[in-house]
């Protein structure tokens, strides 16, 4: 997934940029704030995964 965000990252986002007067490098920009979102979403995934495997374990114990 994340090599799909370099890649559209380096197609279609301009190299440089102004950000409140500021010079901004965007694709490092874009990359980083594209791969902390994607890491936080796969850590989510994970933790909600575990959540319903543990509710699948307790409601297995009971029975």
């Amino acid at each position: 997934m994340r090599h799909l965000l370099a890649i559209a990252t380096l197609l279609f986002v301009p190299e440089r940029a102004a950000l409140g007067g500021h010079p901004v490098i965007t694709w490092w920009l874009v990359v980083g704030f594209g791969s902390a979102l994607i890491l936080w979403g796969t850590g989510l995934k994970i933790w909600l995964i575990g959540k319903r495997w543990i509710a699948a374990s307790q409601i297995n114990k009971e029975q």
